[in-house]
């Protein structure tokens, strides 16, 4: 990417130190190197410190370059009310491993997901020839497919493992939801593609896989009481932005553009069409 040596350096120290706290963040929930004094640093000032770092390199980005700056704007400004979320959970939890759910913080990490989906959509209309309106339709169609999909098959474990509210079983449903729904389209991005998505494309779709995992992780743990501050689990978040961090500057430019027609446009709603008449005829048959 074309920029000044001046900003390639920022960039890579920023990417150094992030790699480096990372690492620290891995071997002191993993060994305790540096102790249990160490706990509230590396739990709180480190790990929001990571999330926060990688929203501004993401800003970084945009403001720097201009190809694909809305893109990159609008998941900067998730990454920073994740950031803010998990500020305020620190603020008002601390090491609490079972907190109110829902509650403000939820409010910041769930407004990242509208934030990356919108990202997502703007980034391969860059990579992909005739991507119309009408993909949004799809995204639509993925939407609900995903949501029922995740009701059928979570829904009911999670219910009978948790004593919650009824919005506090909605507020840990939500994330792996948005999850699923920002891999789909990641996913399909993939698969349009031919499977060669490039680098920026594999590292963003890397984080938000990593990202996923840790959700869904998250989300049965919270609900049987199991969840413990400072594992390793902590450190998939950070890992997750850091990774999209990376992404954000490699280039799209280079990448080899393809042109949407065929069987390759009819085959994502196709399989999302797919996967609702399933859920029907599984419905149908167990109740």
């Amino acid at each position: 990417m074309s920029v000044s040596p001046r900003l390639r350096q920022a960039v890579r120290l920023a990417a150094f130190a992030g790699l480096a706290g990372l690492a620290f963040e891995i071997a002191h929930a993993t060994t305790g190197l540096g102790g249990h004094g160490l706990d509230d640093f590396t739990n709180n000032w480190l790990y929001n410190g990571l999330i926060a770092g990688a929203a501004a390199v993401c800003i970084a980005r945009a403001l720097s370059i201009r190809d694909d700056r809305t893109a990159w704007l609008l998941i900067g400004a998730a990454l920073l009310l994740n950031a803010a979320g998990e500020i305020y959970y620190s603020a008002a939890f601390g090491e609490s491993s079972n907190p109110p759910t829902p509650s403000l913080a939820d409010a910041f990490n769930l407004a990242y997901y509208p934030c990356v989906y919108v990202a997502l959509v703007l980034l391969a209309r860059r990579r992909l020839e005739g991507l119309s309106s009408s993909t949004w339709l799809d995204g639509a169609s993925a939407a609900t497919a995903t949501a029922a999909t995740v009701a059928a098959v979570m829904i009911e474990p999670m219910v009978h493992a948790t004593h919650g509210s009824a919005a506090a079983i909605a507020t840990n449903l939500a994330y792996p939801s948005g999850d699923l729904l920002l891999l789909s389209i990641v996913v399909a991005i993939f698969g349009l593609t031919g499977w060669r998505p490039g680098r920026a494309w594999a590292l963003l779709g890397a984080g938000l896989m990593i990202g996923a995992v840790a959700d869904g992780i998250y989300a049965y743990q919270s609900a049987t009481g199991t969840y413990v501050v400072g594992s390793l689990l902590d450190s998939l978040w950070p890992a997750s932005t850091i990774a999209v961090a990376f992404a954000a500057w490699q280039p799209l430019g280079r990448e080899r553009r393809v042109k949407l027609a065929g069987a390759r446009v009819m085959l994502v709603p196709g399989a999302f069409a797919a996967v609702a008449v399933g859920l029907l005829v599984y419905g149908g048959v167990h109740h």
